[in-house]
């Protein structure tokens, strides 16, 4: 009989998971109440897509993802998950 070696959990994970988690909780709040100053120039539907814009920007400028373009096999299926997401319920 051979035996699977069990693998052992790292005793040092190091902080970087943790201020991820906060910072990101934290920016999460700061939107919120920043968010809700926007409510009365805005109304809701102004201040969802501006949060959105800000929020996809954010995430481009860490993720670049024009670094990994899609193939064309992938593309019909990018369009269908765009059209399933922005289709009204």
């Amino acid at each position: 009989m051979t035996s699977t070696p069990i693998a052992e959990p790292q005793a040092h994970v190091g902080a970087m998971p943790i201020l991820g988690l906060l910072g990101s909780m934290l920016l999460v709040q700061v939107g919120a109440a920043f968010a809700k100053s926007l409510f009365p120039v805005l109304g809701p539907e102004g201040t969802t897509v501006l949060r959105l814009a800000i929020g996809a920007l954010m995430l481009a400028a860490v993720l670049r993802p024009w670094k990994v373009l899609p193939s064309r096999k992938n593309l019909p299926w990018l369009a269908a998950y765009g059209i399933t997401v922005c289709a009204p319920c």
